[in-house]
């Protein structure tokens, strides 16, 4: 990707989040000036390290309690209310339940398949809450791995964020993940976002482990398919060029549900 590129010739931070179905996930890079791009992968810093969980994992749950209208526990924390906590509200796999984010529209289909949001709080508010928790907790373990080693404050002022989103999420999505990302203190400029589907960032995670090497051939086609816990995405591409290395998506990526009657819309 571009961002990345720009970080062997300069210094950058990225933050790269991924919201999924079932758990969510927080990486960081810096890069400065001297860095080889075949040497940043070893530079990434996943996020293990979350408010309140026991166990270190690189992976949390997509899930929260609300008390009152506002976020009360998250991730392993978060769970069904027992007797004693009644006012407590649990949100799980509010992805699967998302039309757009302009509206708090959740899906064309059964509406009753899904357990209803707390009173007063929107499927927006729901991905705005999640997405500052996820960027809060992130870039609090990341400066602490730094072990002292100070991120330059302007440096750290203009960090660009990248999201990854599903495959139909298009410009009118993505203008209203900006202003929600932007909300969540992610970025200081909104130009300082960038998007990735799913299937896209897929393809970069295995050039990222080294897949390029079985993909040289020019007109080489080949396929990935990206199971996760409730979805699955199926991409098509093809080799143009292999200095530099370029490909070309062959038909647009699909995502499709693994749980039979189970709304989805992306």
């Amino acid at each position: 990707m571009a961002y990345l590129q720009k970080a062997v010739n300069a210094r950058v931070v990225i933050c790269s989040i991924d919201v999924g179905n079932s758990t969510s996930s927080v990486s960081f890079l810096y890069a400065e000036g001297k860095d080889e791009f075949k040497d940043l992968k070893n530079k990434v810093y996943r996020v293990d390290n979350w408010p309140d969980h026991r166990e270190k994992n690189v992976l949390i749950p997509s899930r929260l309690c609300y008390l009152d209208k506002k976020p009360y526990l998250y991730g392993e924390n978060a769970r069904r209310p027992g007797r004693r906590d009644k006012k407590w509200v649990l949100v799980e796999s509010f992805k699967r339940q998302v039309n757009s984010l302009e509206s708090n529209d959740v899906s064309d289909l059964d509406r009753g398949d899904f357990d209803p949001f707390p009173q007063g709080v929107t499927l927006r508010d729901i991905y705005r809450d999640w997405v500052t928790f996820l960027f809060n907790a992130g870039s609090k373990a990341f400066l602490e791995s730094r072990n002292g080693t100070d991120v330059h404050a302007d440096l750290w002022r203009k960090r660009i964020c990248v999201f990854v989103v599903p495959n139909g999420w298009n410009e009118p999505e993505q203008a209203h993940l900006r202003e929600l990302l932007h909300e969540a203190k992610c970025v200081e400029d909104c130009n300082n976002i960038r998007f990735a589907r799913e299937s896209e960032a897929d393809l970069h995670y295995g050039l990222f482990l080294g897949f390029e090497k079985l993909t040289r051939p020019v007109n080489l086609s080949f396929f990935i398919c990206n199971v996760g816990s409730s979805t699955g995405d199926l991409g098509f591409y093809k080799v143009t060029n292999t200095n530099p290395l370029h490909y070309e998506e062959v038909k647009p990526a699909d995502s499709m549900c693994l749980f039979p009657n189970a709304p989805i819309i992306i």
